[in-house]
């Protein structure tokens, strides 16, 4: 089973929080999971762009049409602003791949 991970506002390609990508990726094994997809990255974790759910929708949806044309079981795990995405292209998109969404500090 593969295990995506949707990031909130900090950038999992940023050094400050590798590390915590790292564990994540090194966890999950432990729960069943055979392969992590850390590489989710929304326009605005780079200088140049801004964060908005717009764009992160984007990102999200040509994630799970990429992960809902093959035929493997997947789940989700978001944090922070990446809640407010899964449960919005969940709700809009009703993967059938998806066997769960888990929501790590969701902002008020």
């Amino acid at each position: 089973m593969k295990l995506v991970i949707f990031p909130g506002g900090g950038s999992p390609g940023n050094p400050k929080y590798a590390s915590v990508y790292r564990l994540l990726d090194q966890e999950a094994k432990k729960f069943g999971y055979t392969f992590t997809d850390s590489s989710i990255q929304w326009p605005g974790h780079e200088i140049k762009d801004i964060l908005t759910l717009d764009g992160a929708l984007q990102i999200a949806n040509d994630k799970l049409d990429e992960l809902e044309s093959g035929c493997d079981k997947y789940d989700i795990l978001a944090r922070s602003f990446g809640c407010y995405v899964a449960l919005k292209i969940a709700l809009d998109k009703k993967p059938k791949a998806l066997c769960k969404i888990m929501l790590w500090g969701p902002p008020p």
